[in-house]
C-alpha cells in the first residue's frame, strides 16, 4: 500500500522510477555529455588545438607592431583559472599595442589580463578579447580557427556560421587565401576595444 508521501513519475504510475532524460522524454536515452550538452558531441575539439588571435596597429603608417592571444584546448585545462594560463606581459617600447582575454571573475594573484588561456575540449559557442594601444592608426586582426570551422573548397564555412561584434555592433569580416578571419578596423590613442566572435554549428 502506498504511504502518504507517494510520489508519481513521469510515467503516472505512483511511487514508480520513471524519469525524464535530458531532452524531457520520460524513460528516454538521452544523456548529457561530458560537456553539460543534451546528446552532444562530448569533448570534441581535437587535444591541443588553438584558436589564434594577432592584432596590429599602423601608427603614423611608420610600420605595424603587433601582438597576440591565444586559446588552447587540452584535456589538462579547467574552463577557470589554473596554471595553464599565462599572464598578460608588461609592455615595453614607445608605441605598444596589447592583445588579451580579460576574465574579471577569476582570483588570480596576476591580475585579470591573460595572453593565453588553456580551456577543456568542449565546443566554445562565443568568446571575447580585449585590443589595447597606445598609439592610434589602422588596426587589422586575424583570427585563425581552424580547427574549428571546416571549409569547403571553394573557402566557405560547411559546419556552422560565425559572427563579429565591435562594442556590441556586429562587423564585417573576411577570410582570406588561408581561411582566417579578418578585421579591419582602426583604434585611437589610448583606446581599448572589446570584440565578440559568435559562433552557430550544425
Amino acid at each position: 500500500e502506498d504511504g502518504e508521501d507517494a510520489i508519481s513519475d513521469c510515467a503516472g504510475e505512483c511511487g514508480g522510477s520513471a524519469e525524464e532524460d535530458c531532452a524531457g522524454v520520460c524513460n528516454g536515452s538521452s544523456e548529457l555529455d561530458a560537456c553539460g550538452v543534451c546528446n552532444g558531441p562530448g569533448e570534441s575539439i581535437p587535444e591541443s588545438s588553438n584558436i589564434n588571435i594577432t592584432a596590429a596597429v599602423n601608427p603614423w603608417n611608420l610600420g605595424f607592431i603587433v601582438d597576440q592571444a591565444d586559446i588552447i584546448f587540452s584535456d589538462n585545462c579547467l574552463d577557470d583559472y589554473d596554471s595553464n594560463d599565462i599572464p598578460e606581459p608588461p609592455v615595453f617600447g614607445t608605441n605598444w599595442i596589447k592583445a588579451y582575454f580579460h576574465y574579471s571573475d577569476w582570483d588570480t594573484p596576476f591580475g585579470n589580463e591573460f595572453t593565453e588561456t588553456c580551456y577543456s575540449r568542449c565546443q566554445m559557442n562565443e568568446f571575447s578579447f580585449i585590443v589595447e594601444s597606445n598609439a592610434q592608426g589602422e588596426l587589422e586582426i586575424m583570427i585563425d580557427m581552424h580547427e574549428y570551422l571546416i571549409f569547403d573548397s571553394f573557402g566557405d564555412i560547411i559546419n556552422g556560421e560565425i559572427e563579429v561584434y565591435d562594442s556590441d555592433e556586429m562587423i564585417d569580416f573576411y577570410f582570406d587565401v588561408d581561411n582566417v578571419v579578418n578585421i579591419n578596423s582602426t583604434i585611437q590613442s589610448n583606446e581599448t576595444k572589446e570584440f565578440l566572435i559568435k559562433l552557430s554549428f550544425n
